[in-house]
């Protein structure tokens, strides 16, 4: 009988010390595969963990957090703008400068100057500590300040468009440059939510522009000169590998549904999850550094959807190649604000010459195929990428048709003239 005991024992033994040491072989290469995967993005510039991205603590008349915070208590009250609540017309007008009536805009803009001074003042503050609690990041996905920021940026551009109404270019030029400076200081510390609020702040600055036929060059030279240098690819790049600790953190807090996934046993697989997690963000930076049309097809490989084992991957990694698009439409945008402007310089009785028929032209960065160019018969200027002609576009393609001077569209984008109607804040007003 003792005998027949050892039989089954002594093989169920063995097979408990192998499963045990085949466990622990698992769990130490899975910590080994995700340090080397961290290490390799620590190596590129990232932070092993939140606390990398801490700043020191400011006194509240040094730091352009407090300034922000306090401009758009000034301009929407201290309890900040209630999409839910009724607005009166002065705050609709805020809400939606681009649509709004331009007298009521001016009013509501004279009655808040304190709000403006507020906001100038932060632009001047060099440095920015926001109510972050660096040591709990997860506390940080609660935060309001970035919806607070994004009023301030709205109440910016509605002063430039007054002021550039009332040939204030000065004014207007000053507020512009705060909504790039508000700009900057959001994108601290670099997440994806951060920074892309961060752009969408500097879109917001080149409407006004185009919206207003402003004349950079011209009238707004100091803030041609700082939107020209606005890395917005490599600040989503950072974005993305600034998104690694905070899921780092994320998984391993008891605060969260998923703090199982770092326990033992599911541990087992989950460190090569994270360790997916962390090289596939690693390798969307990368990529959004370049132009999307040639990154296009390894970001679209990388967004596909993960199974078993990859589930914490699946649940955390953000649209990569969403926001890599992103990036590379704002620049876009950019680039088309600055080369119609270029064109503008240049004397009427030469535009044809220098820019009419097949010359060269800059790169697009969505297609790859060189920006157009039309020069209108009202002497008016557009320029446009090429994605704004595909069909499956929708309304976001006409911040890729940069209008100067003129409200006509080419014959190539006329299939859209309704939808530039409906949708494009120059439809609503005469072009002067």
């Amino acid at each position: 009988m003792k005998k027949r005991y050892k039989f089954v024992l002594i093989p169920l033994a063995v097979l408990t010390l192998l499963l045990v040491a085949s466990a622990l072989v698992v769990d130490w290469h899975g910590k080994r595969t995700l340090e080397r995967s961290v290490d390799a993005v620590v190596a590129d510039g990232g932070f092993r963990d939140f606390s990398g991205f801490a700043r020191p603590e400011l006194a509240d008349d040094q730091n352009a957090a407090t300034a922000w915070l306090k401009a758009a208590a000034l301009a929407w009250g201290e309890t900040g703008h209630n999409r839910n609540g009724e607005l009166t017309a002065e705050q609709e007008a805020l809400s939606k400068p681009q649509y709004a009536d331009l007298e009521l805009l001016a009013a509501a803009i004279d009655a808040r100057q304190q709000a403006v001074d507020k906001a100038w003042e932060a632009a001047d503050r060099s440095a920015v500590h926001w109510p972050i609690d660096y040591n709990d990041p997860i506390s940080w996905i609660d935060n309001e300040y970035i919806g607070q920021t994004r009023l301030v940026g709205r109440f910016l551009s509605a002063d430039a468009r007054v002021a550039l109404s009332r040939g204030d270019y000065v004014r207007a030029e000053q507020s512009l440059l705060a909504i790039l400076a508000l700009s900057d200081d959001v994108s601290v510390p670099p997440a994806l939510i951060n920074s892309m609020v961060s752009i969408s702040l500097d879109a917001l600055a080149m409407n006004v522009i185009e919206d207003n036929d402003a004349n950079l060059s011209r009238d707004l030279p100091t803030l041609r000169e700082a939107l020209s240098t606005r890395p917005y690819r490599s600040l989503i790049a950072d974005a993305l590998r600034g998104e690694i600790p905070f899921g780092l953190a994320y998984m391993h807090s008891n605060d969260t549904e998923i703090a199982y996934l770092g326990r033992w046993p599911v541990r087992l697989w989950t460190q090569y999850d994270m360790a997916n997690y962390v090289e596939v963000l690693h390798q969307f930076g990368a990529l959004t550094e370049q132009p999307y049309a040639e990154a296009q097809s390894s970001l679209a490989a990388l967004d596909e959807p993960r199974g078993f084992p990859y589930v914490l991957s699946g649940i955390m990694l953000p649209a990569g190649k969403a926001a890599a698009q992103t990036a590379n439409h704002v620049e876009l945008q950019r680039d088309l604000l600055l080369l119609s402007d270029q064109i503008r310089q240049t004397p009427v009785s030469q535009r044809i010459d220098r820019w009419g028929g097949e010359r060269e032209l800059p790169v697009d960065l969505l297609t790859g195929h060189p920006v157009r160019v039309w020069l209108a018969e009202d002497r008016g200027i557009v320029v446009w990428s090429t994605a704004a002609e595909a069909s499956d576009y929708g309304p976001r393609r006409f911040s890729l048709v940069c209008q100067t001077k003129t409200d006509s569209l080419p014959p190539e984008l006329e299939a859209y003239q309704q939808e530039w109607k409906d949708y494009s804040p120059r439809a609503q007003r005469k072009v002067d």
